[in-house]
C-alpha cells in the first residue's frame, strides 16, 4: 500500500473528511480549518490524494486505486458511532461520490459517508478540454532553479494565484526538491490521465446524502448543469475556484445551513 499524508486534528467523535483537488495539496485547507472551531466539534482529517504533495506515487491513478488508498486512511481515522462527511473540492468532490458509490451496501466495519459535500465540481468537460489535461500526464515535470519560483508556477497550477498572502498557508508540500538540485511541483503529472466524467451516475443513488456548490466567480463551473443534480446547488459569494481558501467562512456556512 502506498503511503499516504494526512492530518487529523482533535475533537469529538464525529469526522470530517476533506479531499483536496486535482494538483493541490491538503494545505489548500489551511484557512479552512483554521475557521473550524466556531462550526466544528468533531475532528477533521486531511489528506493528500495519491500522487500529491507528500503522499506516495500510484502505478496508474484509475478510480478505484484512488480511491482505496484514500478509504483505507478514513477507515483508519473514523470511530464507530461518529458521523462520517466528506467535504471534496473539484476533483476531489469526485472522488468523494465515487467512493460514496462504492460503500453502499457495503458491510458495517467499513463506514459508509453519511454525507457529500461537493465543491466547485467540475461537472461538463469538452473533448479538447479532456485532450489537453491527458497530454498534460505525458510530460515530463517543469523544473525550477529556485524554490520560489516553483512555488509560484503551483500557486498558478494549484489556482492559488490570484489570491495574494490569503494562500501563503496553501502552498505546503506544493513542490519538492529534486536530485538534482532542483525544484518541480510534487504532483506525479500521471495523475492528470482522467477520462470523461457522469455526474448523473454518480450522484443517481445518492439521494439526500449530497449537495453542491461553488464559488459565484469560479469559471470552471457549470452552474446549470449542477443544478440538474443539486436543485439547491449553492453559489458562495465571494470567491471563486478555491473559495474555501479567500472566504472559508462562507463554505463552513453552508455546510452549517
Amino acid at each position: 500500500m502506498t503511503q499516504i499524508h494526512f492530518e487529523l486534528t482533535e475533537g469529538g467523535d464525529d469526522l470530517l473528511v476533506l479531499l483536496h483537488g486535482l494538483g493541490a495539496t491538503g494545505a489548500v485547507w489551511s484557512p479552512f480549518v483554521d475557521a473550524a472551531p466556531q462550526h466544528w466539534t468533531g475532528r477533521i482529517l486531511v489528506v493528500d490524494l495519491p500522487g500529491h504533495g507528500a503522499s506516495g506515487r500510484l502505478a496508474r491513478y484509475d478510480m478505484p486505486s484512488v480511491m482505496k488508498h484514500v478509504a483505507s486512511v478514513i477507515d483508519s481515522s473514523h470511530s464507530p458511532g461518529g458521523s462520517l462527511r466528506i467535504l471534496g473540492h473539484s476533483y476531489g468532490g469526485v472522488v468523494a461520490l465515487q467512493l460514496a458509490n462504492a460503500r453502499l451496501g457495503a458491510e458495517k466495519q467499513r463506514p459508509s459517508p453519511d454525507f457529500i459535500y461537493g465543491l466547485g465540481i467540475k461537472s461538463v468537460w469538452s473533448e479538447a478540454e479532456l485532450t489537453g489535461i491527458n497530454q498534460l500526464a505525458q510530460k515530463a515535470p517543469k523544473m525550477f532553479a529556485q524554490k520560489t519560483a516553483a512555488e509560484s508556477w503551483y500557486r498558478k497550477v494549484a489556482g492559488l494565484a490570484a489570491l495574494g498572502e490569503a494562500a501563503d498557508a496553501s502552498l505546503a508540500r506544493g513542490v519538492m526538491a529534486t536530485e538534482h538540485q532542483q525544484w518541480c511541483l510534487s504532483q506525479d503529472p500521471a495523475v492528470n490521465a482522467i477520462g470523461r466524467l457522469d455526474m448523473a451516475a454518480l450522484t443517481a443513488k445518492l439521494q439526500g446524502r449530497y449537495a453542491f456548490a461553488y464559488g459565484e466567480e469560479d469559471a470552471m463551473i457549470d452552474a446549470a448543469n449542477l443544478a440538474t443534480l443539486d436543485p439547491g446547488v449553492r453559489s458562495i459569494q465571494g470567491g471563486g475556484h478555491n473559495v474555501m481558501v479567500n472566504n472559508p467562512g462562507a463554505v463552513w456556512t453552508w455546510l452549517g445551513g
